[in-house]
């Protein structure tokens, strides 16, 4: 269906254009910054409207429905200040062209591109890539990531289809990895115990125990769900971040597994979550610093809190502020002694 979508689309494009006289788009050379938006610019204008922008830093491409391919490597070259490109709802796009050659990219947005050709990762081939690649509504193969990118440091793959395993394993210059709401996804190949300073999961359901056992994260751990955290905990090895985050918890319960080291965790957030309830044994955090909870809407009370706990911060909703005010709060007593109290 998309397939015939897209050649019934591109031979509307050719009449189009080829009954008309298209005017070159001509921009200033010291341009910064440049958005492309809801227009029509076919392949061949955009390479012309490129040419010479050497001062570009910032390229955002969005909803162009007659783009296929992006310009080849020697008007990319010439891009030479150019660090960040973002590419959305381009539904014909088909190839990232020539972009492995400008020089200074290190920002990478592929949003909304559904006929991108990801497989046997030849767009990546070659891509010198240092700072944030972002795959969002993509389609992707096994071996997407299979070649390039040595030196990436960020990487955000979200609501994508996708094969059942991702290699991206040979990433070893990665410190940020961001999955989220990639249902087909049940493995990440050639893991080792990787070490990771940021890590965040949210709706993965398919993931497997024996790829979750193999993350080592360092400062920051986001999570969506208490089932997927509790299998973490259960890793050999495995030590819980200072930085701990639960972020869209779907469940309606939470509690922290039995007999799992949390003395690692100093900071605790809770974000839009639905649970009705913070996990009762909240209190075995015994190194907790900290805790957040902003916009989750059941959660009317405080369970026993940590007497480690210096800050509370609590957003929106004023059912379990009421129940924080002093004195006769229900929930004052499990928060009196802390030194730092913030409520909005």
């Amino acid at each position: 269906m998309i397939k015939a979508w897209l050649f019934c689309h591109e031979q509307r494009i050719r009449v189009i254009y080829g009954r008309t006289m298209e005017l070159p788009l001509v921009l200033p050379f010291g341009l910064v910054g440049l958005v492309l938006s809801s227009c029509s610019i076919t392949d061949e204008a955009l390479a012309i409207c490129l040419g010479g922008l050497t001062s570009l830093t910032t390229l955002i491409m969005e909803y162009n429905m007659a783009l296929s391919a992006l310009p080849s490597e020697e008007v990319f070259e010439h891009l030479i200040k150019l660090d960040s490109l973002t590419v959305r709802g381009c539904w014909c796009l088909r190839s990232l062209g020539g972009l492995r050659a400008a020089p200074s990219l290190s920002r990478l947005y592929c949003i909304d591109c559904p006929s991108l050709d990801l497989a046997r990762g030849a767009e990546f081939m070659s891509f010198n890539l240092a700072g944030h690649l972002n795959i969002t509504g993509c389609i992707l193969a096994a071996d997407s990531f299979i070649n390039g990118l040595p030196h990436l440091k960020s990487l955000c793959i979200g609501y994508c289809r996708s094969s059942p395993s991702l290699s991206i394993g040979h990433l070893t210059s990665l410190e940020s990895l961001d999955l989220c709401g990639l249902p087909d996804l049940c493995s990440l190949e050639r893991l080792s115990s990787w070490q990771l300073d940021e890590l965040s999961l949210g709706d993965v359901p398919n993931l497997t125990a024996k790829c979750i056992s193999q993350f080592r994260v360092q400062k920051w751990l986001t999570v969506s769900s208490f089932v997927l955290l509790n299998q973490m905990l259960k890793a050999e090895g495995f030590i819980v971040p200072p930085y701990l985050a639960l972020l869209d918890c779907k469940e309606p319960s939470a509690s922290f597994g039995e007999s799992v080291n949390l003395l690692s965790v100093k900071h605790l957030y809770f974000w839009e979550c639905k649970m009705e309830s913070l996990p009762g044994n909240l209190k075995v955090l015994s190194s907790l610093e900290s805790l957040e909870i902003g916009n989750c809407p059941n959660i009317t009370s405080l369970p026993v809190l940590p007497s480690s706990l210096q800050r509370i911060t609590i957003h929106r909703y004023d059912d379990l502020k009421k129940n924080c005010r002093e004195p006769d709060g229900e929930s004052w007593p499990q928060i009196s002694h802390i030194r730092w109290k913030h409520f909005d």
